[in-house]
């Protein structure tokens, strides 16, 4: 078992996206915010490290050119100046970095007695001293992150003075006090049109609240992140205190969108009605987490934090699911504005009807939101024993509204005890055949590496690939009668195979065939393009939240194989027609590119020696050996061209430089 640490930046491989250039998700135009320095610090951080690896590199030139730039962007920022003064001083002119130092203060830096501690500054320090410019630095007001904010009423009001950045999560930090929580209240009535499910909830919950039973709704924050849109009605949930964003952040969008900014010290459940509707990628906000660096990694530290928040699929669910994985790190509800509502509604009344004792524990253990990843699972209508549990049923990538049923997540939540919260099941990738450079343009296959689940993309030739994953947990420590399963979720049984590597399940090998796309489940109408493997730890009457490996399949693509000669009962590719946009076959286009081509694959004595390219139009073919250069020795040049219909498409060309000369 392994005990949660406090969580920092996740290293993982992800190539860069689309998404940069993208719109915000859909709002209304706000005026552009005065810079203010807590917010512009990320910024800084990465200006900060840039300048020092260009001094360290020598290139001082370089370093200047870009301090230069950004005081030009921001002349106001007094951090600027401080760069501004190690550039001079690698350049030896320690007069003008005093002079920078003292715009620095002039400007507002509070900070100088510490930031003369750096080795390029030091040397100024007796100096700095002499002008009285540590003084003048330590006087000033130090305006963000020093000041704790506290609930008024069911409000919490959020200002730039109650914002610290963390350097380790990359985030800001909420400097936080949460009175002592009151005695839960009893919910009001329920409005007429509610189902004889969350009636009889409702009842259950004000009997547990009304016995001293359960935890209620005190001590927890609700986040809305769409500026009111998709918000809970609070006079339904007495005790729940709402957060409310300052002008400052909301002009930053702070407030807005994906809950990437901001780490609370305490129980958090939110939500996003908001999507990407416009720009080169149009996408929901789990999507643009998936592919969007460093999403995944922000993701699992919501999940380990207690941050539980709930976001619509919006168009990335309906005929395909377009969803490149899945995981246990948010709920995603099916359709779009206000579908999002009755999963955060579900949870609060989860985490209401909870012991007191059982809710600390969760925070306590940061174990909040696997822990209503399971219940909200377990308590689907469909999902009535452990055999269901343990199947794709159970674990979709999207959820549906009427699978909700409060009735029984009032019950199961209640029923939980600290000895009987489940653990989290993690995972690490032994070894695996998914390259971190594969296909015509050499992107990686490795989207990305995160405890709790695991993504790859399948962009080589093979027919199979494999991986040996190994699966710990976290939190409450394993049982005797535990268990590590391993479970096909999502693929064609005859192309996945999963091999238990020892008795407890704490290893496996996954061996995965090319699959096509195909309906996500026997007699579904919805088609999907990946591969689901779920980890889930079974432990006494309870199974904990699933762990995840996805594979996504560009299916966009159409592949050929064929049964390999040798009598192996392996495949071999045949062909591989790239022509998407010609064949209008979509795509996403942060992950995937077109071509206007073919190739079809030659074979001697069972292995490749090249390929034909087949051209669309009337180019004539191209023949490449088996490392991929013309038959000439040339070295294959490929380009990712502009955008037709929205979408990358690919160029080749034959590079000059002879062979032995690249």
């Amino acid at each position: 078992m392994i005990r949660p640490l406090r969580i920092g930046i996740l290293l993982f491989h992800i190539w860069p996206t689309m998404l940069a250039a993208q719109t915000a998700p859909e709002t209304p135009q706000t005026p552009t915010a005065t810079p203010t320095v807590v917010l512009d610090i990320p910024r800084l951080e990465a200006l900060r490290d840039q300048t020092a690896l260009l001094l360290q590199r020598g290139q001082i030139d370089q370093a200047d050119t870009l301090i230069a730039q950004a005081q030009k962007q921001t002349p106001d920022l007094p951090e600027l100046h401080v760069m501004r003064a190690m550039v001079r001083m690698a350049q030896n002119a320690p007069d003008k970095a005093l002079k920078a130092l003292d715009q620095a203060v002039a400007k507002g830096f509070a900070n100088l007695d510490e930031t003369l501690g750096h080795p390029l500054l030091a040397p100024l320090r007796p100096a700095a001293q002499d002008l009285g410019l540590i003084a003048r630095s330590s006087a000033l007001p130090r305006s963000t992150g020093t000041r704790a904010t506290r609930p008024v009423g069911q409000e919490l009001p959020l200002t730039l003075e109650n914002l610290k950045w963390d350097s380790q999560t990359r985030r800001f930090a909420v400097l936080l006090e949460m009175p002592e929580a009151p005695t839960p209240v009893a919910l009001p009535p329920l409005p007429k049109r509610a189902r004889a499910d969350q009636r009889a909830a409702h009842a259950n919950l004000n009997r547990l609240i009304n016995s001293g039973r359960a935890a209620g709704f005190s001590g927890l924050l609700y986040d809305n992140r769409d500026a009111g849109h998709s918000e809970l009605d609070l006079t339904r949930y007495p005790g729940l205190i709402i957060t409310r964003y300052a002008k400052p952040l909301k002009d930053r969008k702070i407030n807005y969108g994906l809950a990437d900014d901001l780490l609370y010290g305490t129980p958090v459940i939110g939500n996003s009605s908001t999507a990407y509707k416009r720009g080169k990628a149009p996408r929901s906000l789990p999507r643009t987490a998936m592919t969007q660096m460093p999403g995944p990694t922000f993701a699992y530290q919501n999940y380990m934090l207690n941050q539980f928040y709930v976001y619509p699929e919006h168009r990335d669910h309906d005929a395909v699911d377009l969803y490149p994985a899945n995981w246990p790190y948010m709920i995603i509800s099916q359709g779009s504005s206000y579908q999002d509502r009755p999963f955060v509604a579900a949870a609060a009344w989860a985490l209401a009807a909870m012991r007191p004792d059982t809710r600390a524990f969760l925070e306590q253990e940061n174990l909040m939101v696997p822990t209503l990843q399971m219940i909200l699972r377990r308590a689907q209508a469909h999902v009535r024993n452990r055999a269901t549990y343990l199947s794709g049923a159970a674990h979709p990538t999207v959820f549906q509204q009427d699978a909700l049923r409060y009735d029984r997540i009032v019950a199961l939540a209640q029923s939980l005890t600290p000895e009987t919260v489940p653990p989290v099941p993690v995972l690490k990738v032994l070894s695996e055949s998914f390259a971190p450079r594969a296909g015509l343009i050499g992107r990686s296959e490795r989207l990305f590496n995160t405890p709790a689940a695991i993504a790859r993309v399948w962009r080589g030739p093979e027919w199979e690939k494999e991986m040996i994953v190994a699966a710990d947990t976290l939190g409450v420590p394993l049982a005797p009668d535990a268990r590590i399963n391993w479970v096909l979720l999502r693929g064609d049984p005859d192309r996945v195979r999963i091999e238990p590597l020892d008795a407890q399940g704490s290893r496996a090998r996954l061996t995965l065939n090319w699959h096509d796309r195909r309906p996500i489940a026997p007699r579904a109408k919805r088609l999907t393009d990946r591969v689901d493997i779920g980890v889930i730890v079974t432990q006494g009457a309870l199974e904990s939240a699933p762990a995840f490996v996805s594979v996504s399949f560009p299916t966009h693509q159409e592949r050929r194989y064929e049964q390999s000669p040798d009598g192996s009962g392996s495949r071999r590719l045949v062909q591989i027609d790239y022509d998407a946009l010609g064949a209008e076959r979509p795509y996403d286009p942060v992950l995937h590119w077109s071509a206007p081509w073919r190739d079809v694959y030659d074979y001697a004595q069972g292995k490749v020696i090249g390929w034909t390219r087949v051209f669309m139009d009337d180019t004539p073919n191209q023949h490449f050996t088996a490392d991929g250069r013309f038959e000439n020795g040339q070295k294959a040049a490929y380009t990712l061209k502009g955008k037709k219909k929205g979408s990358p498409f690919l160029s080749v060309a034959i590079s000059p430089a002879p062979v032995g000369q690249e």
